[in-house]
């Protein structure tokens, strides 16, 4: 009898535009800012709620997103 494994889903996600494949369906910000390669000392990062209406949620660092194939994100230079 053959075992069936379980079938691993891949999410793909947006940051600033560029595509990236993630092997699990939660990540922190900072997971998401240093997979994308930016220091979380320097970036926040944005979830992108409507497109056309430009309304986002900062995320923060410690923060877990449920995270789902074609969400966006952008990340913006901290400001003091």
């Amino acid at each position: 009898m053959i075992e069936l494994s379980k079938v691993q889903r891949e999410i793909k996600v947006y940051i600033n535009d560029s595509a990236f494949v993630l092997d699990d369906n939660k990540a922190t910000g900072q997971q998401l800012l240093e997979r994308a390669g930016f220091a979380i000392n320097e970036y926040d990062i944005y979830l992108v709620i409507e497109e056309n209406d430009d309304k986002s949620k900062k995320i923060k660092n410690n923060e877990t997103v449920n995270l789902e194939t074609g969400m966006h994100f952008n990340v913006i230079l901290k400001t003091n």
